[in-house]
């Protein structure tokens, strides 16, 4: 608030710019407004601003500059009533301004949580192959209320949709894995992504690829030559035997099919 003793403020002179108005007051005092808070307010040359009024042009444009970062975050990006006025208390707006923010921007439609909510659960999730789970806790984080979130639906059906496509990329990321070890991957993965455990693993079943038994054999005979030959170098007899079985274990093999090989190479060696 300025100094002046008579409580007045003349306004001298206005330039208007695209991005701003100056005005010049006949103290030589100057104000910079942006073109909302310039609108807001009848201003023109020779009006005689009351201390009140100016006050009020002063709170208006403060609260006006971090008004126009919230719509510069808003076209670049959705928001939570939440997420947005942390961003802006971050950026050093007062409680009291992010309030009245929000609120005009709530007013003319610019910021709805159920409308970002049933967004969220609805497209953002379909393209991030999101489950409910995932998408409900992202929304809790992001300040949604429970109220919203209870009145967000999950269908079987597009769970499963989303699952399915999800496994897929997952079929294709884990191809060299054992048939075991990828299955359990996959329903692992979709579990993280936020699908139930009955649809991780209905979606998992329909769509990883399986390897044929000559297939999943090669890979045992090539992996057990590998660990053979790691192993081989420190230890011999029973030790080796058991280290290679643990290594081919944790590769996903079938208990009995690391078994079997093990007694083949065994009896292999004594011939």
């Amino acid at each position: 608030m300025s100094g002046n003793p008579t409580g007045e403020h003349k306004i001298k002179e206005i330039k208007k710019k695209s991005s701003c108005a100056i005005v010049l007051f006949a103290d030589g005092e100057k104000l910079k407004l942006s073109p909302s808070t310039f609108s807001e307010f009848r201003l023109y040359k020779e009006k005689i601003l009351e201390e009140e009024e100016y006050a009020k042009i002063l709170h208006f444009q403060a609260e006006d500059v971090y008004y126009d970062k919230a719509l510069s975050y808003l076209g670049k990006d959705n928001y939570t009533v939440y997420s947005l006025s942390k961003k802006l208390l971050d950026e050093g707006a007062t409680q009291e301004q992010v309030d009245s923010i929000v609120k005009r921007l709530s007013e003319d439609n610019l910021l709805d949580d159920a409308r970002y909510a049933k967004t969220y659960a609805e497209d953002v999730a379909a393209i991030r192959c999101l489950g409910k789970k995932r998408v409900l806790r992202d929304l809790k984080e992001k300040g949604v209320s429970a109220e919203i979130l209870a009145s967000l639906s999950f269908s079987d059906e597009e769970e499963l949709s989303k699952a399915l496509l999800a496994a897929n990329l997952y079929d294709r990321k884990y191809s060299r894995a054992t048939n075991r070890s990828k299955m359990e991957k996959v329903i692992v993965a979709l579990i993280q992504r936020g699908f139930s455990d009955d649809i991780a693993r209905k979606a998992a079943h329909q769509q990883v690829t399986t390897a044929d038994p000559a297939t999943e054999r090669a890979k045992l005979e090539r992996d057990y030559e590998l660990a053979s030959i790691r192993y081989g170098r420190k230890f011999e007899g029973f030790e080796k035997e058991r280290r290679v079985m643990a290594y081919l274990l944790k590769q996903g093999y079938e208990y009995d099919d690391v078994r079997t090989i093990l007694d083949e190479k065994a009896q292999e060696e004594k011939e």
